[in-house]
């Protein structure tokens, strides 16, 4: 289970982050500290972490990303990040068993997290497991009641956040060839979604899509200028 976003730190905590920042830790150091349990060594650690040589290493790193604390959860989205993006360290996150914890951090309550995996996900070499995967996700999200946030906002439903992150994702995934009946029957659900956001997600889908006239045609006429937006150059 996620543990919660918001942590307090005393002075104490403030002054052992301090003085972590100052020591040199090894690269064996910081993969065991990882596996641990202190949740200031870990952003230290994650912070100090510039590169990744290893499956091993790619599956440690990638183990944080669900689970921890929210600050410890945001870096290492980070780190994540900046690491796909550099060839060199994308082939060791070449793991199946990973796409699923990847795929559960575009669920993670902070955007920024969300959002770092979101950006990257087309970049894993996994990515035709991850697009399906994610695709299976979004058909079971869009046949799911609505299940409310935690914090008991009632304007934002718990399933409509996974909707969305889930919905941008896949935007970074397909091109303009893409079809099938399973991205078909996704955007069908969801073109005339209640919530403009999400129909703004679908709007982005489409825009990078040849065919799927009558629904582009539909959101270029959208009331909402957000969702309409996407669609506006597009034939």
């Amino acid at each position: 289970m996620t543990k919660e976003y918001f942590v307090l730190y005393t002075p104490e905590d403030m002054n052992k982050a301090y003085e972590l920042f100052s020591k040199e830790f090894s690269r064996a150091e910081i993969f065991e500290v990882l596996k641990g349990s202190d949740d200031i060594k870990k952003q230290v650690c994650l912070l100090k972490l510039d590169k990744i040589t290893s499956r091993y290493e790619a599956e440690i790193l990638v183990s944080v990303l669900t689970g921890q604390h929210g600050p410890v959860r945001e870096i290492c989205s980070a780190k994540i990040n900046e690491f796909t993006k550099n060839e060199e360290y994308r082939k060791f996150f070449d793991n199946e068993k990973l796409s699923e914890i990847i795929l559960d951090a575009l669920n993670d309550i902070i955007p920024t997290v969300a959002r770092n995996i979101s950006e990257v996900i087309n970049l894993f070499p996994q990515k035709d497991y991850l697009r399906k995967r994610l695709m299976d996700r979004i058909l079971e999200v869009e046949n799911c009641p609505l299940e409310e946030m935690p914090s008991g906002n009632h304007e934002i439903t718990r399933t409509n956040f996974k909707l969305y992150w889930y919905l941008d994702a896949l935007a970074f995934m397909v091109d303009e060839n893409d079809y099938s009946e399973t991205l078909s029957e996704i955007i069908q659900n969801a073109y005339t979604h209640e919530d403009y956001t999400i129909r703004e997600k679908v709007a982005n889908i489409l825009s990078k899509l040849k065919g799927f006239q009558q629904y582009k045609d539909s959101l270029k006429n959208d009331e909402n200028p957000y969702v309409s937006r996407n669609l506006k150059n597009v034939l």
